[in-house]
This record gives structure tokens, C-alpha cells and sequence, in this order.
């Protein structure tokens, strides 16, 4: 073997020897410590420059997507869209099945009238103080003139105009129409009159000794013979005297939620429903034969649809 060889090989074992010398005294001592901490600080530097090309892709993943998960994503923000405001709508279903019910509920607890439920399909304004609604309900549906209408809050008013498939209904709170009520807690008749506004009726012609205050609740006194008696009509919100005037103030707030309200139930009063049918024309008995005469003739005020009855001599 040349030298050459041997002098290289004396320096791996020399480089060896010292190499496993450094690891023992490394192992069992702490000299060392110092030198691997400015390594280490040292190597910082170019780890940090080795994982840019990571850290890269990763921020092109997650902040540039493909187009097709771009179409994804658009896709799945359409469909949650579409599905909240299915939800949303469900919900309105929800509050409406819950009128209807409490709308149901009102028409089987009154013993007193067979009711049907009709739809508010648009309004009638033919003047700033006019409060009229339009129903789906007409004369196919037996609706006469005058017939109540209320809801699951109270009176709302009375059939004004009727057509073949909807009629016209004139609210309590219509500055033509007056409801007769009373007095709740004592029986107090007054007459609740409209306003023109949604949220008023007035209350006239009580003198400053009638016993009536604030919270007291006016029902239908069943005066007129149009809306039963006992219905809830308004509560008073305000009494007022004014020096000179003979009358009181007073102001009350109806229980039905004129702007609000979308299904109301339609009462079927027996005197109407007969005053609205023709009047048969009486008989007359065979045995009996009239006497011409004065009592014979017809009363000048009576109406031209109806015949007297002759009396016999």
C-alpha cells in the first residue's frame, strides 16, 4: 500500500477518536450547551427560507380554490338561501295556523250563532275617514246586509255591501257606523262611535255623572238587534272633561286589530237571515169572505209587498 493510504486513514481514526471523545463529553457535561444554542440560532434563518414554498402552496389552497369548488361553494350558499327563506315562510304558515285556531276555537265556544270564516282579499278607501274591508264571501255564501263580523279579538262591524262572490264590510271604527254597547262591570249602555282611525272609537253623549273610568271594558249590549250581545267591543283608554262642554271625552281602543287582522268570522243572526228572505204572502181562509169597506182597504202605510187581511163584518 502506497502512504498515501495509510496517512488517510490515520486521520479518519484521529477524526473518529475525537468525533466519539466530543459525544461522550456532550452526553455526561454541559460545555457544550452554549455552542448548540448559537447553532441553532444560526440555522433559524435558513428553516424559515426552506418552508416558504409550503407555506405558499398551503396559502394558495385555502384562498385561491379551483373553479369548481368555487361552483360548489356558490351553489351551496344558493341552497341555504333558498332553504332560510322557506323557513321563514313556514313560519308565517305557523303564526296563520295559530289565528285560525283561535279563530276556530271562538266560532265553536259561542253558543248563541252559527258562524262562517271568510279571507280579507283587499281594502275600500273611498274617503280619509272610511274603514272598510272586502271579504271572499258574498251572496253564494248566504252573506246578508248587516250581518256581524267579528274575530278571535272582538267585534270588527256589520256587512255593508254584498255582491255575488264578496261583499263590502263598513268596521266599527268607520266614521259612518256607531255599535251600541255597555258597561262591562255595570251595565252602562253608550254608543261607540267611529273616528276614521284604526286605533280610536269615541264614546259620546255621557254626562259628567256616568260612572265609567279608565280600563273599563265595553261589550255589545245587543241594542238594534244586529250584533249579539255580550261581544267584546273596546277598551277605555281615556276620559277627558273639558269646562263648558255638557258631555265628557272619552276615548276608547277597539279589542280587534283593524290593520292586522286577515280571517274573521261572518255571525249568522236568525232576524236577519229572515228579514232578508221575501215575505211570504198570508192566507186567506176560504170561510171567510171579505166585506168590502173601509176596513177593507189597504193601510196607505203599508208596504206595497205585504196585503191586509180583511176583517170580516
Amino acid at each position: 500500500m502506497s502512504s498515501h493510504f495509510f496517512t488517510l486513514l490515520y486521520r479518519f481514526i484521529f477524526v473518529a477518536i475525537i468525533t466519539i471523545a466530543l459525544i461522550i463529553l456532550d452526553h455526561r457535561t454541559s460545555y457544550f450547551d452554549w455552542s448548540r444554542s448559537a447553532l441553532s440560532n444560526i440555522n433559524t434563518p435558513f428553516n424559515t427560507v426552506l418552508t416558504v414554498p409550503v407555506q405558499l402552496g398551503t396559502f394558495f389552497e385555502e384562498y385561491w380554490p379551483n373553479e369548481t369548488l368555487r361552483q360548489r361553494v356558490d351553489s351551496l350558499e344558493f341552497e341555504n338561501q333558498r332553504l332560510l327563506a322557506k323557513v321563514q315562510k313556514y313560519d308565517a304558515l305557523e303564526v296563520e295556523k295559530n289565528r285560525l285556531l283561535v279563530l276556530f276555537s271562538v266560532s265553536q265556544s259561542r253558543g248563541d250563532a252559527v258562524t262562517k270564516m271568510a279571507r280579507i282579499i283587499r281594502t275600500e278607501l273611498q274617503g280619509p275617514y272610511d274603514q272598510r274591508i272586502v271579504i271572499n264571501h258574498g251572496a253564494r255564501d248566504s252573506v246578508v246586509l248587516a250581518q256581524p263580523v267579528i274575530d278571535a279579538n272582538g267585534v270588527i262591524g256589520q256587512v255593508s255591501k254584498i255582491a255575488n262572490n264578496h261583499s263590502v264590510v263598513t268596521v266599527i271604527t268607520d266614521a259612518s257606523h256607531a255599535t251600541p254597547v255597555e258597561v262591562l262591570r255595570n251595565g252602562l249602555r253608550a254608543v261607540a262611535r267611529g273616528t276614521g282611525r284604526s286605533e280610536v272609537l269615541d264614546i259620546p253623549f255621557l254626562s259628567f255623572q256616568a260612572d265609567i273610568e279608565v280600563g273599563d271594558v265595553l261589550v255589545t249590549s245587543g241594542l238594534g238587534e244586529v250584533f249579539p250581545a255580550g261581544y267584546p267591543v273596546a277598551e277605555i283608554m281615556g276620559i277627558e272633561r273639558i269646562a263648558g262642554e255638557p258631555f265628557l271625552v272619552v276615548g276608547a281602543r277597539p279589542f280587534a286589530e283593524m290593520d292586522k287582522i286577515k280571517n274573521i268570522l261572518l255571525l249568522d243572526q236568525p232576524l236577519l237571515l229572515r228579514s232578508a228572505r221575501p215575505p211570504k204572502e198570508p192566507k186567506i181562509s176560504e170561510d171567510i169572505a171579505p166585506t168590502p169597506g173601509p176596513a177593507a182597504a189597504e193601510p196607505a202605510s203599508a208596504p206595497s209587498s205585504l196585503q191586509a187581511v180583511p176583517e170580516q163584518q
